[in-house]
């Protein structure tokens, strides 16, 4: 049996979590506690659209997504801006609920994604999901699997912790 890839899993595992977080998210606390699970279906939210246009923005020759090739792997974050902005045009009750919101918002209508970002201070999650991606592309390589998520989330988080 050949083992699945690295990145599908982790895009596997992220949709199916960021679902089923969507999912609990207005249930009460009791229906947690109790695991008891809500109707589906489930649908996946933000951090999905994030880790999708990761891979977008990855050098990848199976995935159909090379948008600019870059050294094997390396983010290109101006994909990786185009491909946030058009994710979040396409559905934007998919929009992330944290500070990167009105940066994506500067980046779909067209505004350079290092002046995008400048501005903000927003030190939320949305770029930690991105890692999940860039994580997978770069197994065993924890060094460069952190490089390159810090270039992927500064496309849209200016603080030093958010990138870290």
């Amino acid at each position: 049996m050949k083992a699945p890839d690295p990145i599908r899993a982790a895009l596997d595992g992220l949709s199916t979590g960021d679902a089923l977080g969507a999912a609990l998210d207005r249930e009460p606390f009791e229906a947690i506690r109790t695991r008891t699970l809500p109707p589906g279906p489930w649908r996946w939210g933000n951090a999905t659209v994030e880790a999708c246009a990761t891979l977008a923005a990855l050098d990848r020759d199976d995935a159909q997504l090379v948008i600019v090739p870059l050294d094997d792997g390396q983010i290109d974050t101006a994909a990786l801006a185009r491909a946030l902005a058009a994710a979040h045009q396409a559905a934007p009750w998919r929009a992330p609920v944290d500070g990167s919101a009105p940066v994506i918002t500067r980046l779909a209508d067209g505004q350079d994604p290092h002046l995008a970002v400048a501005s903000m201070a927003c030190d939320g999650n949305a770029a930690a999901l991105r890692g999940v991606i860039v994580g997978a592309a770069h197994p065993g390589a924890p060094a460069r699997a952190a490089a390159e998520a810090r270039r992927a989330a500064m496309v849209t988080h200016a603080a030093l912790d958010a990138q870290a």
